[in-house]
């Protein structure tokens, strides 16, 4: 066979971490993201037999213009401040991680020793309801009426001694789930409802689920299995094989600006089926089972409902309930963490009630790859606590089969161990010979040699997905259906209005400070270190310039490298300075800004160049980016934008130590490196899901929320300037795609304000605004401009200082530039 001439490729480039930095992946053609998984973007490759020398070689797209002077020299100034070897040593890739992990551990083993004190009923209550209205507080509320549900039957399909009902009910106003209910054949007046939840792998048309359903119907239950959000017929953006987290994780960024969470909503979804339980007539209320389908993602949200729904009879979680430190992933609940709540204390706080626990792919007590140092069984713990309402009986646990293999998703419930369990409890017949010998999946069984006989039952007995839509064509033309951003947006607006409409009653100086406090609560640690350990590394002159590295200590275990590139002096005149902040760090102001710095260090200004922690030569590598150490913060409290906040401030205060600078002329300097995208998008991403062949850029607004939010807390600040910065907050709700890193963040903000808040709170300083982009990532177009900074240009109109406010669509680079010098000339 000839080897083909016409290929499709996609080239990957993976450079191995060197002593003291990070593993690089790149790409050709670009995907930002370290999985090379876009189709869509493979480019044609001709294998060709003409002679190499013959290959006629394209010319270079990108032509680096040769700088001169002070600004050349700048451009070509390795932006580095440590060396490799203390990089290696200092392990800085991991900074963030071990930050969090030293916190962990020690909440962890205050934990312990509380357990350790719990020897009576009173001592568990006390212990529980210490943490349990914080527990309540991390989900968001949720809503006080309850609409209509709509019920609505799609369709069904009989099967072999059951049925399913396709069907449809209204959660919130205008927010529907789709479900499928697995009835007997024949119906009886008080059958036993159990509800299943599926994971975060797969929809409910998984094959698990279909036989779950098969089997307890035929032994006369009814179970419903409804379509978790961001799912299967829920999906609000796009499908990406059988991992939806890129979704989770958009959704979760979306919610939590309203102080919302994605499993708050599911567990909403999931006490709205009791409430369909509740209205089917033939439905036994003392029989209402949960269950956790399978995998750690259905865990948690059916343990919090277990908790909150106390219609529930029993409760059964799989793979989740250990005694585990886990704060990234999908468990973000803010403050989750910083007040002792593991997974554990969810599970346990539906005791005494009847709860299995079960478990897969290690045995209980075994230690997992997160924080095993403080990984403790659970099931003593469950023993102690259900012994001590004396309800033991009320207590049993699982062994399940789970396989981590990606291809076919890592793992199944398997409730042969549960039936008995059922039995006993509910007096829920066993299954029949037949269906306990069913094997739940048959990629489990690959080794076996009645493998073909087990894949052929498999067929035979489940239904088709397409029998199990439930919402079709039809039935949605009949619903007011609105997307979760719709709802969030509108709650965003009048958690916006009422937050402003509290403030108008207030003077211009308790607004700011009542916005600075309830801002600080959200942002979590930002105080600076007024007294920041300093080293310096090294010095380097210039021509009409020095350059000085140091370390600065904003905390202890992380260290912020900074660059002073400051004017040469012949006397001891104290000189104004220039913070410059962005998320790309120094590197990318001295390649991209090298002439706007030299103009300031002509003109005797000094510029601060700072790579806040995750930023530039601190940023973990690809597979532990600053994103996911986002997520675990917000389980301690914290928020990354906040924590970078304070090494800002701590920057700030170090330089008002300095002799040679001019504290009373001080300008912030937010920029931008990311480029925009055009308006014509053809096809929306997901963050690291790159599915179009046109590269969706991300915005990059951290240099100008940072500038902004440092001047909103020290009002001493000369001038801000700031480019590329997100218009609002409220934009990242008006599409079900946003293009803007979730590292900015804040969750609740528009229950306090949103950026032109922020804005219209530092009058009189002058304020340049240029070049603001949307949720996605879009230049924010006049109308939308003039309409979200209107209410800064009244603040400034007020007090008399309209003329130090500048606000433009496009950017000016030079003139930005000069209009810093102007302020700090004053």
């Amino acid at each position: 066979m000839d080897i083909p001439k016409n290929w499709k490729v996609l080239l990957g480039r993976v450079r191995q971490s060197r002593v003291g930095e990070p593993r690089e992946i790149s790409s050709i053609p670009v995907i930002e993201s370290p999985f090379f998984r876009a189709p869509a973007r493979y480019r044609r490759l001709v294998l060709s037999n003409l002679n190499p020398v013959r290959v006629s070689v394209p010319g270079t797209v990108y032509k680096k213009t040769k700088l001169s002077g002070l600004a050349g020299e700048l451009s070509e100034l390795n932006s580095y401040v440590l060396s490799r070897v203390q990089r290696k040593y200092l392990d800085v890739p991991r900074m963030l991680k071990r930050r969090i992990s030293t916190k962990v551990t020690s909440i962890a083993m205050e934990e312990h020793k509380e357990w350790d004190a719990v020897n009576t009923l009173e001592d568990w209550k006390r212990f529980r309801d210490k943490k349990f209205e914080f527990f309540k507080d991390s989900f968001g509320e949720f809503p006080k009426t309850k609409p209509p549900l709509l019920f609505n039957i799609s369709g069904t399909y009989k099967g072999d001694g059951y049925q399913v009902k396709n069907i449809v009910y209204q959660s919130r106003p205008g927010f529907f789930v789709a479900a499928n209910l697995y009835l007997p054949e024949n119906p009886t007046s008080k059958m036993p409802g159990i509800v299943i939840i599926p994971a975060h792998h797969y929809p409910k048309t998984r094959g698990v689920y279909k036989d779950l359903g098969i089997i307890w119907a035929r032994t006369g239950c009814a179970v419903l299995v409804p379509e978790t959000l961001g799912h299967g017929e829920r999906i609000e953006t796009v499908p990406w094989d059988h991992q939806a987290y890129y979704s989770e994780y958009l959704i979760e960024m979306q919610l939590s600006l309203v102080g919302q969470s994605r499993y708050g909503w599911i567990v909403w979804d999931i006490m709205r089926a009791v409430d369909l339980f509740y209205e089917m007539d033939n439905i036994d209320r003392e029989k209402i089972i949960l269950v956790s389908g399978s995998t750690w993602g259905s865990g948690p949200p059916a343990a919090v409902a277990g908790v909150f729904e106390k219609r529930f009879n029993a409760t059964i979680i799989t793979n989740f309930g250990r005694v585990y430190w886990y704060t990234g992933g999908g468990w973000r609940l803010r403050n989750c963490t910083s007040n002792k709540i593991s997974d554990w204390f969810v599970c346990a706080s539906m005791a005494p009630r009847k709860f299995i626990y079960s478990h897969e792919f290690w045995w209980e007590g075994a230690e997992g790859p997160v924080y095993p140092s403080v990984w403790v069984p659970a099931w003593p713990r469950y023993k102690k606590l259900y012994k001590l309402y004396g309800a033991e009986e009320n207590l049993e646990k699982a062994q399940n089969f789970g396989l981590l293999n990606l291809d076919i998703g890592h793992c199944y419930l398997t409730p042969k161990e549960i039936y008995p369990v059922l039995k006993k409890w509910f007096d829920i017949p066993m299954p029949s010979k037949e269906d306990l010998s069913i094997v739940m999946d048959s990629d489990y069984a690959v080794d076996r040699p009645d493998f073909p006989v087990i894949k052929l039952k498999e067929s035979k007995r489940r239904m088709p997905d397409t029998a199990l839509l439930s919402i079709t064509p039809k039935v949605s033309a009949k619903l007011n259906r609105k997307p979760m951003h719709q709802i969030a947006l509108e709650m965003g607006e009048d958690l916006l209005e009422s937050a402003r409409s509290k403030r108008t009653m207030l003077d211009d100086f308790s607004r700011r400070q009542g916005l600075m406090k309830k801002l600080s609560n959200l942002l979590g640690d930002i105080e600076p270190n007024q007294h920041p350990q300093i080293e310096n590394q090294w010095s380097k002159k210039l021509s009409g310039g020095i350059v000085e590295a140091l370390i600065l200590h904003s905390e202890q275990g992380i260290i912020v490298p900074v660059f002073i590139l400051k004017p040469i002096v012949h006397d001891d005149k104290r000189v104004p300075v220039v913070i410059a902040l962005s998320e790309g760090g120094k590197d990318r102001f001295l390649k991209n800004r090298s002439r706007e710095i030299e103009k300031l260090i002509q003109s005797g200004i000094a510029v601060c160049l700072p790579d806040v922690r995750g930023t530039g030569e601190t940023v973990p590598d690809q597979y532990n980016r600053s994103d996911r150490e986002l997520y675990e913060e917000i389980p301690l409290g914290n928020t990354l934008l906040g924590l970078r906040l304070k090494d800002v401030r701590t920057i700030l205060a170090y330089i008002k130590t300095r002799s040679d600078f001019n504290s009373k002329q001080i300008a912030l300097w937010g920029d931008s490196f990311a480029p925009v995208n055009i308006d014509a998008i053809w096809v929306d991403e997901l963050q690291q899901q790159p599915s179009s062949p046109q590269i969706q850029h991300y915005a990059s607004p951290l240099g100008a929320h940072l500038a902004l939010l440092t001047a909103f807390y020290h009002n001493e600040i000369n001038a801000v300037a700031v480019r590329g910065g997100l218009i609002g907050y409220l934009s990242l709700l008006k599409d079900n795609f946003t293009y803007v890193p979730p590292n900015i963040a804040v969750p609740e903000i528009l229950k306090v304000g949103d950026i032109n808040d922020i804005c219209a709170s530092l009058v009189p300083m002058p304020l340049l605004i240029e070049k603001f982009v949307d949720g996605r990532n879009f230049i924010a177009k006049d109308n939308e401009l003039q309409k979200e900074m209107d209410m800064v240009r009244k603040a400034y109109q007020k007090s008399m200082s309209l003329s130090n406010l500048i606000i433009r669509k496009d950017d000016n680079r030079p003139d930005m530039i000069s209009w810093i010098i102007k302020q700090l000339k004053k």
